[in-house]
């Protein structure tokens, strides 16, 4: 009878030991997927919180997150998020964290996504700005370019032009004194022949 009692007891100690771990192993795995499930989600601090080296309340103290500062949860140890802001890595208990999973920060969120989106768009308008600017001042370098050769040009033309009617007006100067010097040349002939005939018609006046 006392082994019966005895067989008993040990078998109920080992049904609700074993009850005792499953529970603990859903309890595990419960937490294990609501940590998986805001990693890399971002959250905002509901209170002035001190960040912690550790996690660990008895870790050294590294920071203050204001109430509000938007964080991204990098991984859950416990009761303690390792969190991400402004580029400084550090724990904070749980409990400070608001939208623990995401869904009270999805408006956060997609501010953050639309102001991404328009700084992106900033961007963009600033390179393609920039480059009209570029090829605003392209064109107006090939068109003064254009314009100087243009002139360049036009000051060659006239120097050869008044070049041409230098030669030319030299050139009827040169005719002038030609023809002046023929006709001077014709006018001592003339006189020479005249001479010449006087000379001979006072030789026959003298010889009668």
């Amino acid at each position: 009878m006392k082994r019966k009692v005895r067989g008993g007891l040990v078998t109920l100690c080992l049904g609700m030991l074993g009850m005792l771990c499953m529970l603990g192993m859903g309890e595990l795995r419960t937490r294990a997927a609501g940590g998986d499930s805001v990693i890399g989600t971002l959250h905002e601090v509901t209170e002035d919180t001190a960040v912690r080296a550790e996690a660990d309340e008895a870790s050294e103290e590294t920071g203050t997150l204001k109430a509000g500062s938007p964080v991204i949860v990098e991984s859950v140890e416990g009761a303690w998020s390792k969190v991400l802001y402004q580029g400084v890595e550090g724990y904070v208990p749980n409990s400070a964290l608001d939208g623990y999973g995401g869904e009270e920060m999805k408006g956060l969120e997609q501010e953050m996504d639309s102001n991404a989106q328009d700084e992106q768009r900033y961007l963009q308008e600033a390179e393609l700005a920039a480059e009209q600017k570029r090829s605003s001042l392209i064109w107006g370098i090939a068109i003064a370019a254009l314009v100087l050769a243009i002139l360049g040009l036009g000051i060659v033309t006239a120097l050869r032009r008044t070049k041409a009617e230098d030669e030319e007006d030299l050139t009827d100067e040169e005719d002038l004194i030609e023809e002046d010097l023929a006709d001077e040349k014709d006018t001592a002939d003339g006189e020479a022949i005249a001479d010449e005939g006087d000379t001979a018609d006072d030789d026959s006046d003298q010889v009668q």
